[in-house]
This record gives structure tokens, C-alpha cells and sequence, in this order.
């Protein structure tokens, strides 16, 4: 960071093109997708990136995805953001600053394909499939396809049994699913952990339950059993209809 700090901003985005270059060719024809840019924006507008975008503003978004186009044109490029789904006053905040920004980006001809939503929801918040819905109408609009990449839930906004808590985490990441999957823009889903005693929400004292009892984040308990959240995303892929090859 310090290195980037004092460069010029041409020479910060020749850095940053170089390296993209230099990685993304090495592993070309290797992956499925690069996350090329990650969580760039935040409530009003405000530029999260403290390397490049310092240096560059917003168009080292730019740069960015034109350089790994350039090095791997095969491979889907993904631009992913988290905290916009959920009825909670920041992320709504953040959801119209990424709307912005993905005018922005689209209307200059920024090289991104896909947007991926990390889904790291929350049963403390609500979930309006309404307001979800219109802005993957916006994203699908502009020719993007979408992504589902980093899926749990934090439960400790429910109280109860393990098996209520289950059952209100399953049912929100379900109602996610729902809307995101009904578009055949919708590629996949990934999973961020698949058994609770290795998530890193179990490592954030942060996020901590009132009532001591450890958090139920993933599809598997810690004993590896299958939970709730595991039917329901496997209910989701099955019942959805084909994705396009």
C-alpha cells in the first residue's frame, strides 16, 4: 500500500493492469469466474477501495476489468458487493449508491458481465423480494447476468431453539433464492463455509449471540448433518427452471 501511495496515478494503473494481467493469464482457461472487483462502493457514494481508488477514483474499476478481459476473454468477469439486500437503513443506503454506480460503469463500457451478490443475509432484517426484485430487473436490464457468491445467514436475530433458528434462516436465504434464481440470468450459487464450526461468523466476536448459544450460519451443523438452509437451497436448483447453455 505504501508502494502504490507514492506512485503517480498513470503509473497506479499501469501497476494495477499489470498485475491483473499477470495473474489472470496465468490461470486462464482455468477458472469459471473472476471476482475482479470486490465491494467497491458504499453508503452515499462513498469509494470503499483504499489502494487505487485514492489514485483513480472509480475508474480503476474500469481499468481493472479491461485488463482481465484482455488476459482471459473466456472466463465470466464479476463485479461483487455485499450489505444491499436487506431492509436495514445502510444497506438500502449502499443499494442506491451500487444502482449509481452501475449506471456508471455500464454507460461508459466497462467491461463487466456478470454482478455477483455475495448473500451474507441476516434474520435480524427484513427481506423485500419487491425492491430485490427491481434492481435485478435494472442489473438483467443492462445485459448483466447475476450470481449468487457467498451465501449464509446469520441467525442471531432469532431467538429460540436451534431448530427455530434453522427454520428462520432457511426460510430467508429461501426467499433470496427465490427471486434471484426465477432469472435465467442467474448462473449458480456459491456457499461462504458449509458447516457452522468453520464459518467465519464463529469467528467474529462481533457478532456474537446475547444468549451465548454459537451461531448456525451454513447448511451443515457441526457434526456435518444437513440443516434447513441445505433443503432449501437444494429445493431452490431443483425447482428452477433450466439456465441456458
Amino acid at each position: 500500500a505504501a508502494h502504490i501511495g507514492a506512485m503517480s496515478p498513470g503509473k497506479a494503473g499501469d501497476y494495477l493492469q499489470d498485475y491483473i494481467h499477470q495473474v489472470a493469464t496465468y490461470w486462464r482457461g482455468r477458472l469459471v469466474q473472476w471476482d475482479v472487483v470486490n465491494e467497491p462502493i458504499g453508503a452515499k457514494d462513498v469509494l470503499l477501495d483504499r489502494l487505487f481508488g485514492p489514485k483513480l477514483g472509480e475508474q480503476y474499476i474500469d481499468l481493472a476489468f479491461e485488463a482481465a478481459a484482455d488476459a482471459d476473454p473466456d472466463t465470466l468477469r464479476v463485479l461483487n458487493h455485499d450489505l444491499i439486500a436487506q431492509d436495514h437503513w445502510y444497506q438500502e443506503a449502499q443499494l442506491d449508491s451500487t444502482v449509481r454506480l452501475m449506471d456508471r460503469l455500464m454507460s461508459r463500457g466497462a467491461r463487466i458481465q456478470c454482478f455477483g451478490f455475495e448473500g451474507h443475509l441476516r434474520t435480524a432484517y427484513g427481506f423485500s423480494e419487491t425492491r430485490w426484485r427491481a434492481f435485478c430487473d435494472h442489473l438483467t436490464g443492462m445485459g448483466l447476468k447475476l450470481m449468487i457468491t457467498e451465501l449464509d445467514v446469520d441467525d442471531g436475530g432469532s431467538i429460540g431453539s436451534a431448530a427455530r433458528r434453522d427454520e428462520a434462516a432457511a426460510g430467508l436465504a429461501s426467499r433470496l433464492l427465490g427471486v434471484m434464481l426465477s432469472y435465467p440470468e442467474c448462473l449458480g450459487v456459491l456457499t461462504w463455509g458449509n458447516v457452522d464450526s468453520y464459518s467465519w461468523l464463529r469467528q467474529s466476536p462481533d457478532r456474537a449471540r446475547s444468549d451465548g448459544q454459537p451461531l448456525r450460519p451454513t447448511l451443515r451443523d457441526d457434526d456435518y448433518r444437513p440443516k434447513d438452509m441445505w433443503a432449501a437451497l437444494a429445493s431452490a436448483i431443483e425447482t428452477a427452471d433450466p439456465r441456458p447453455v
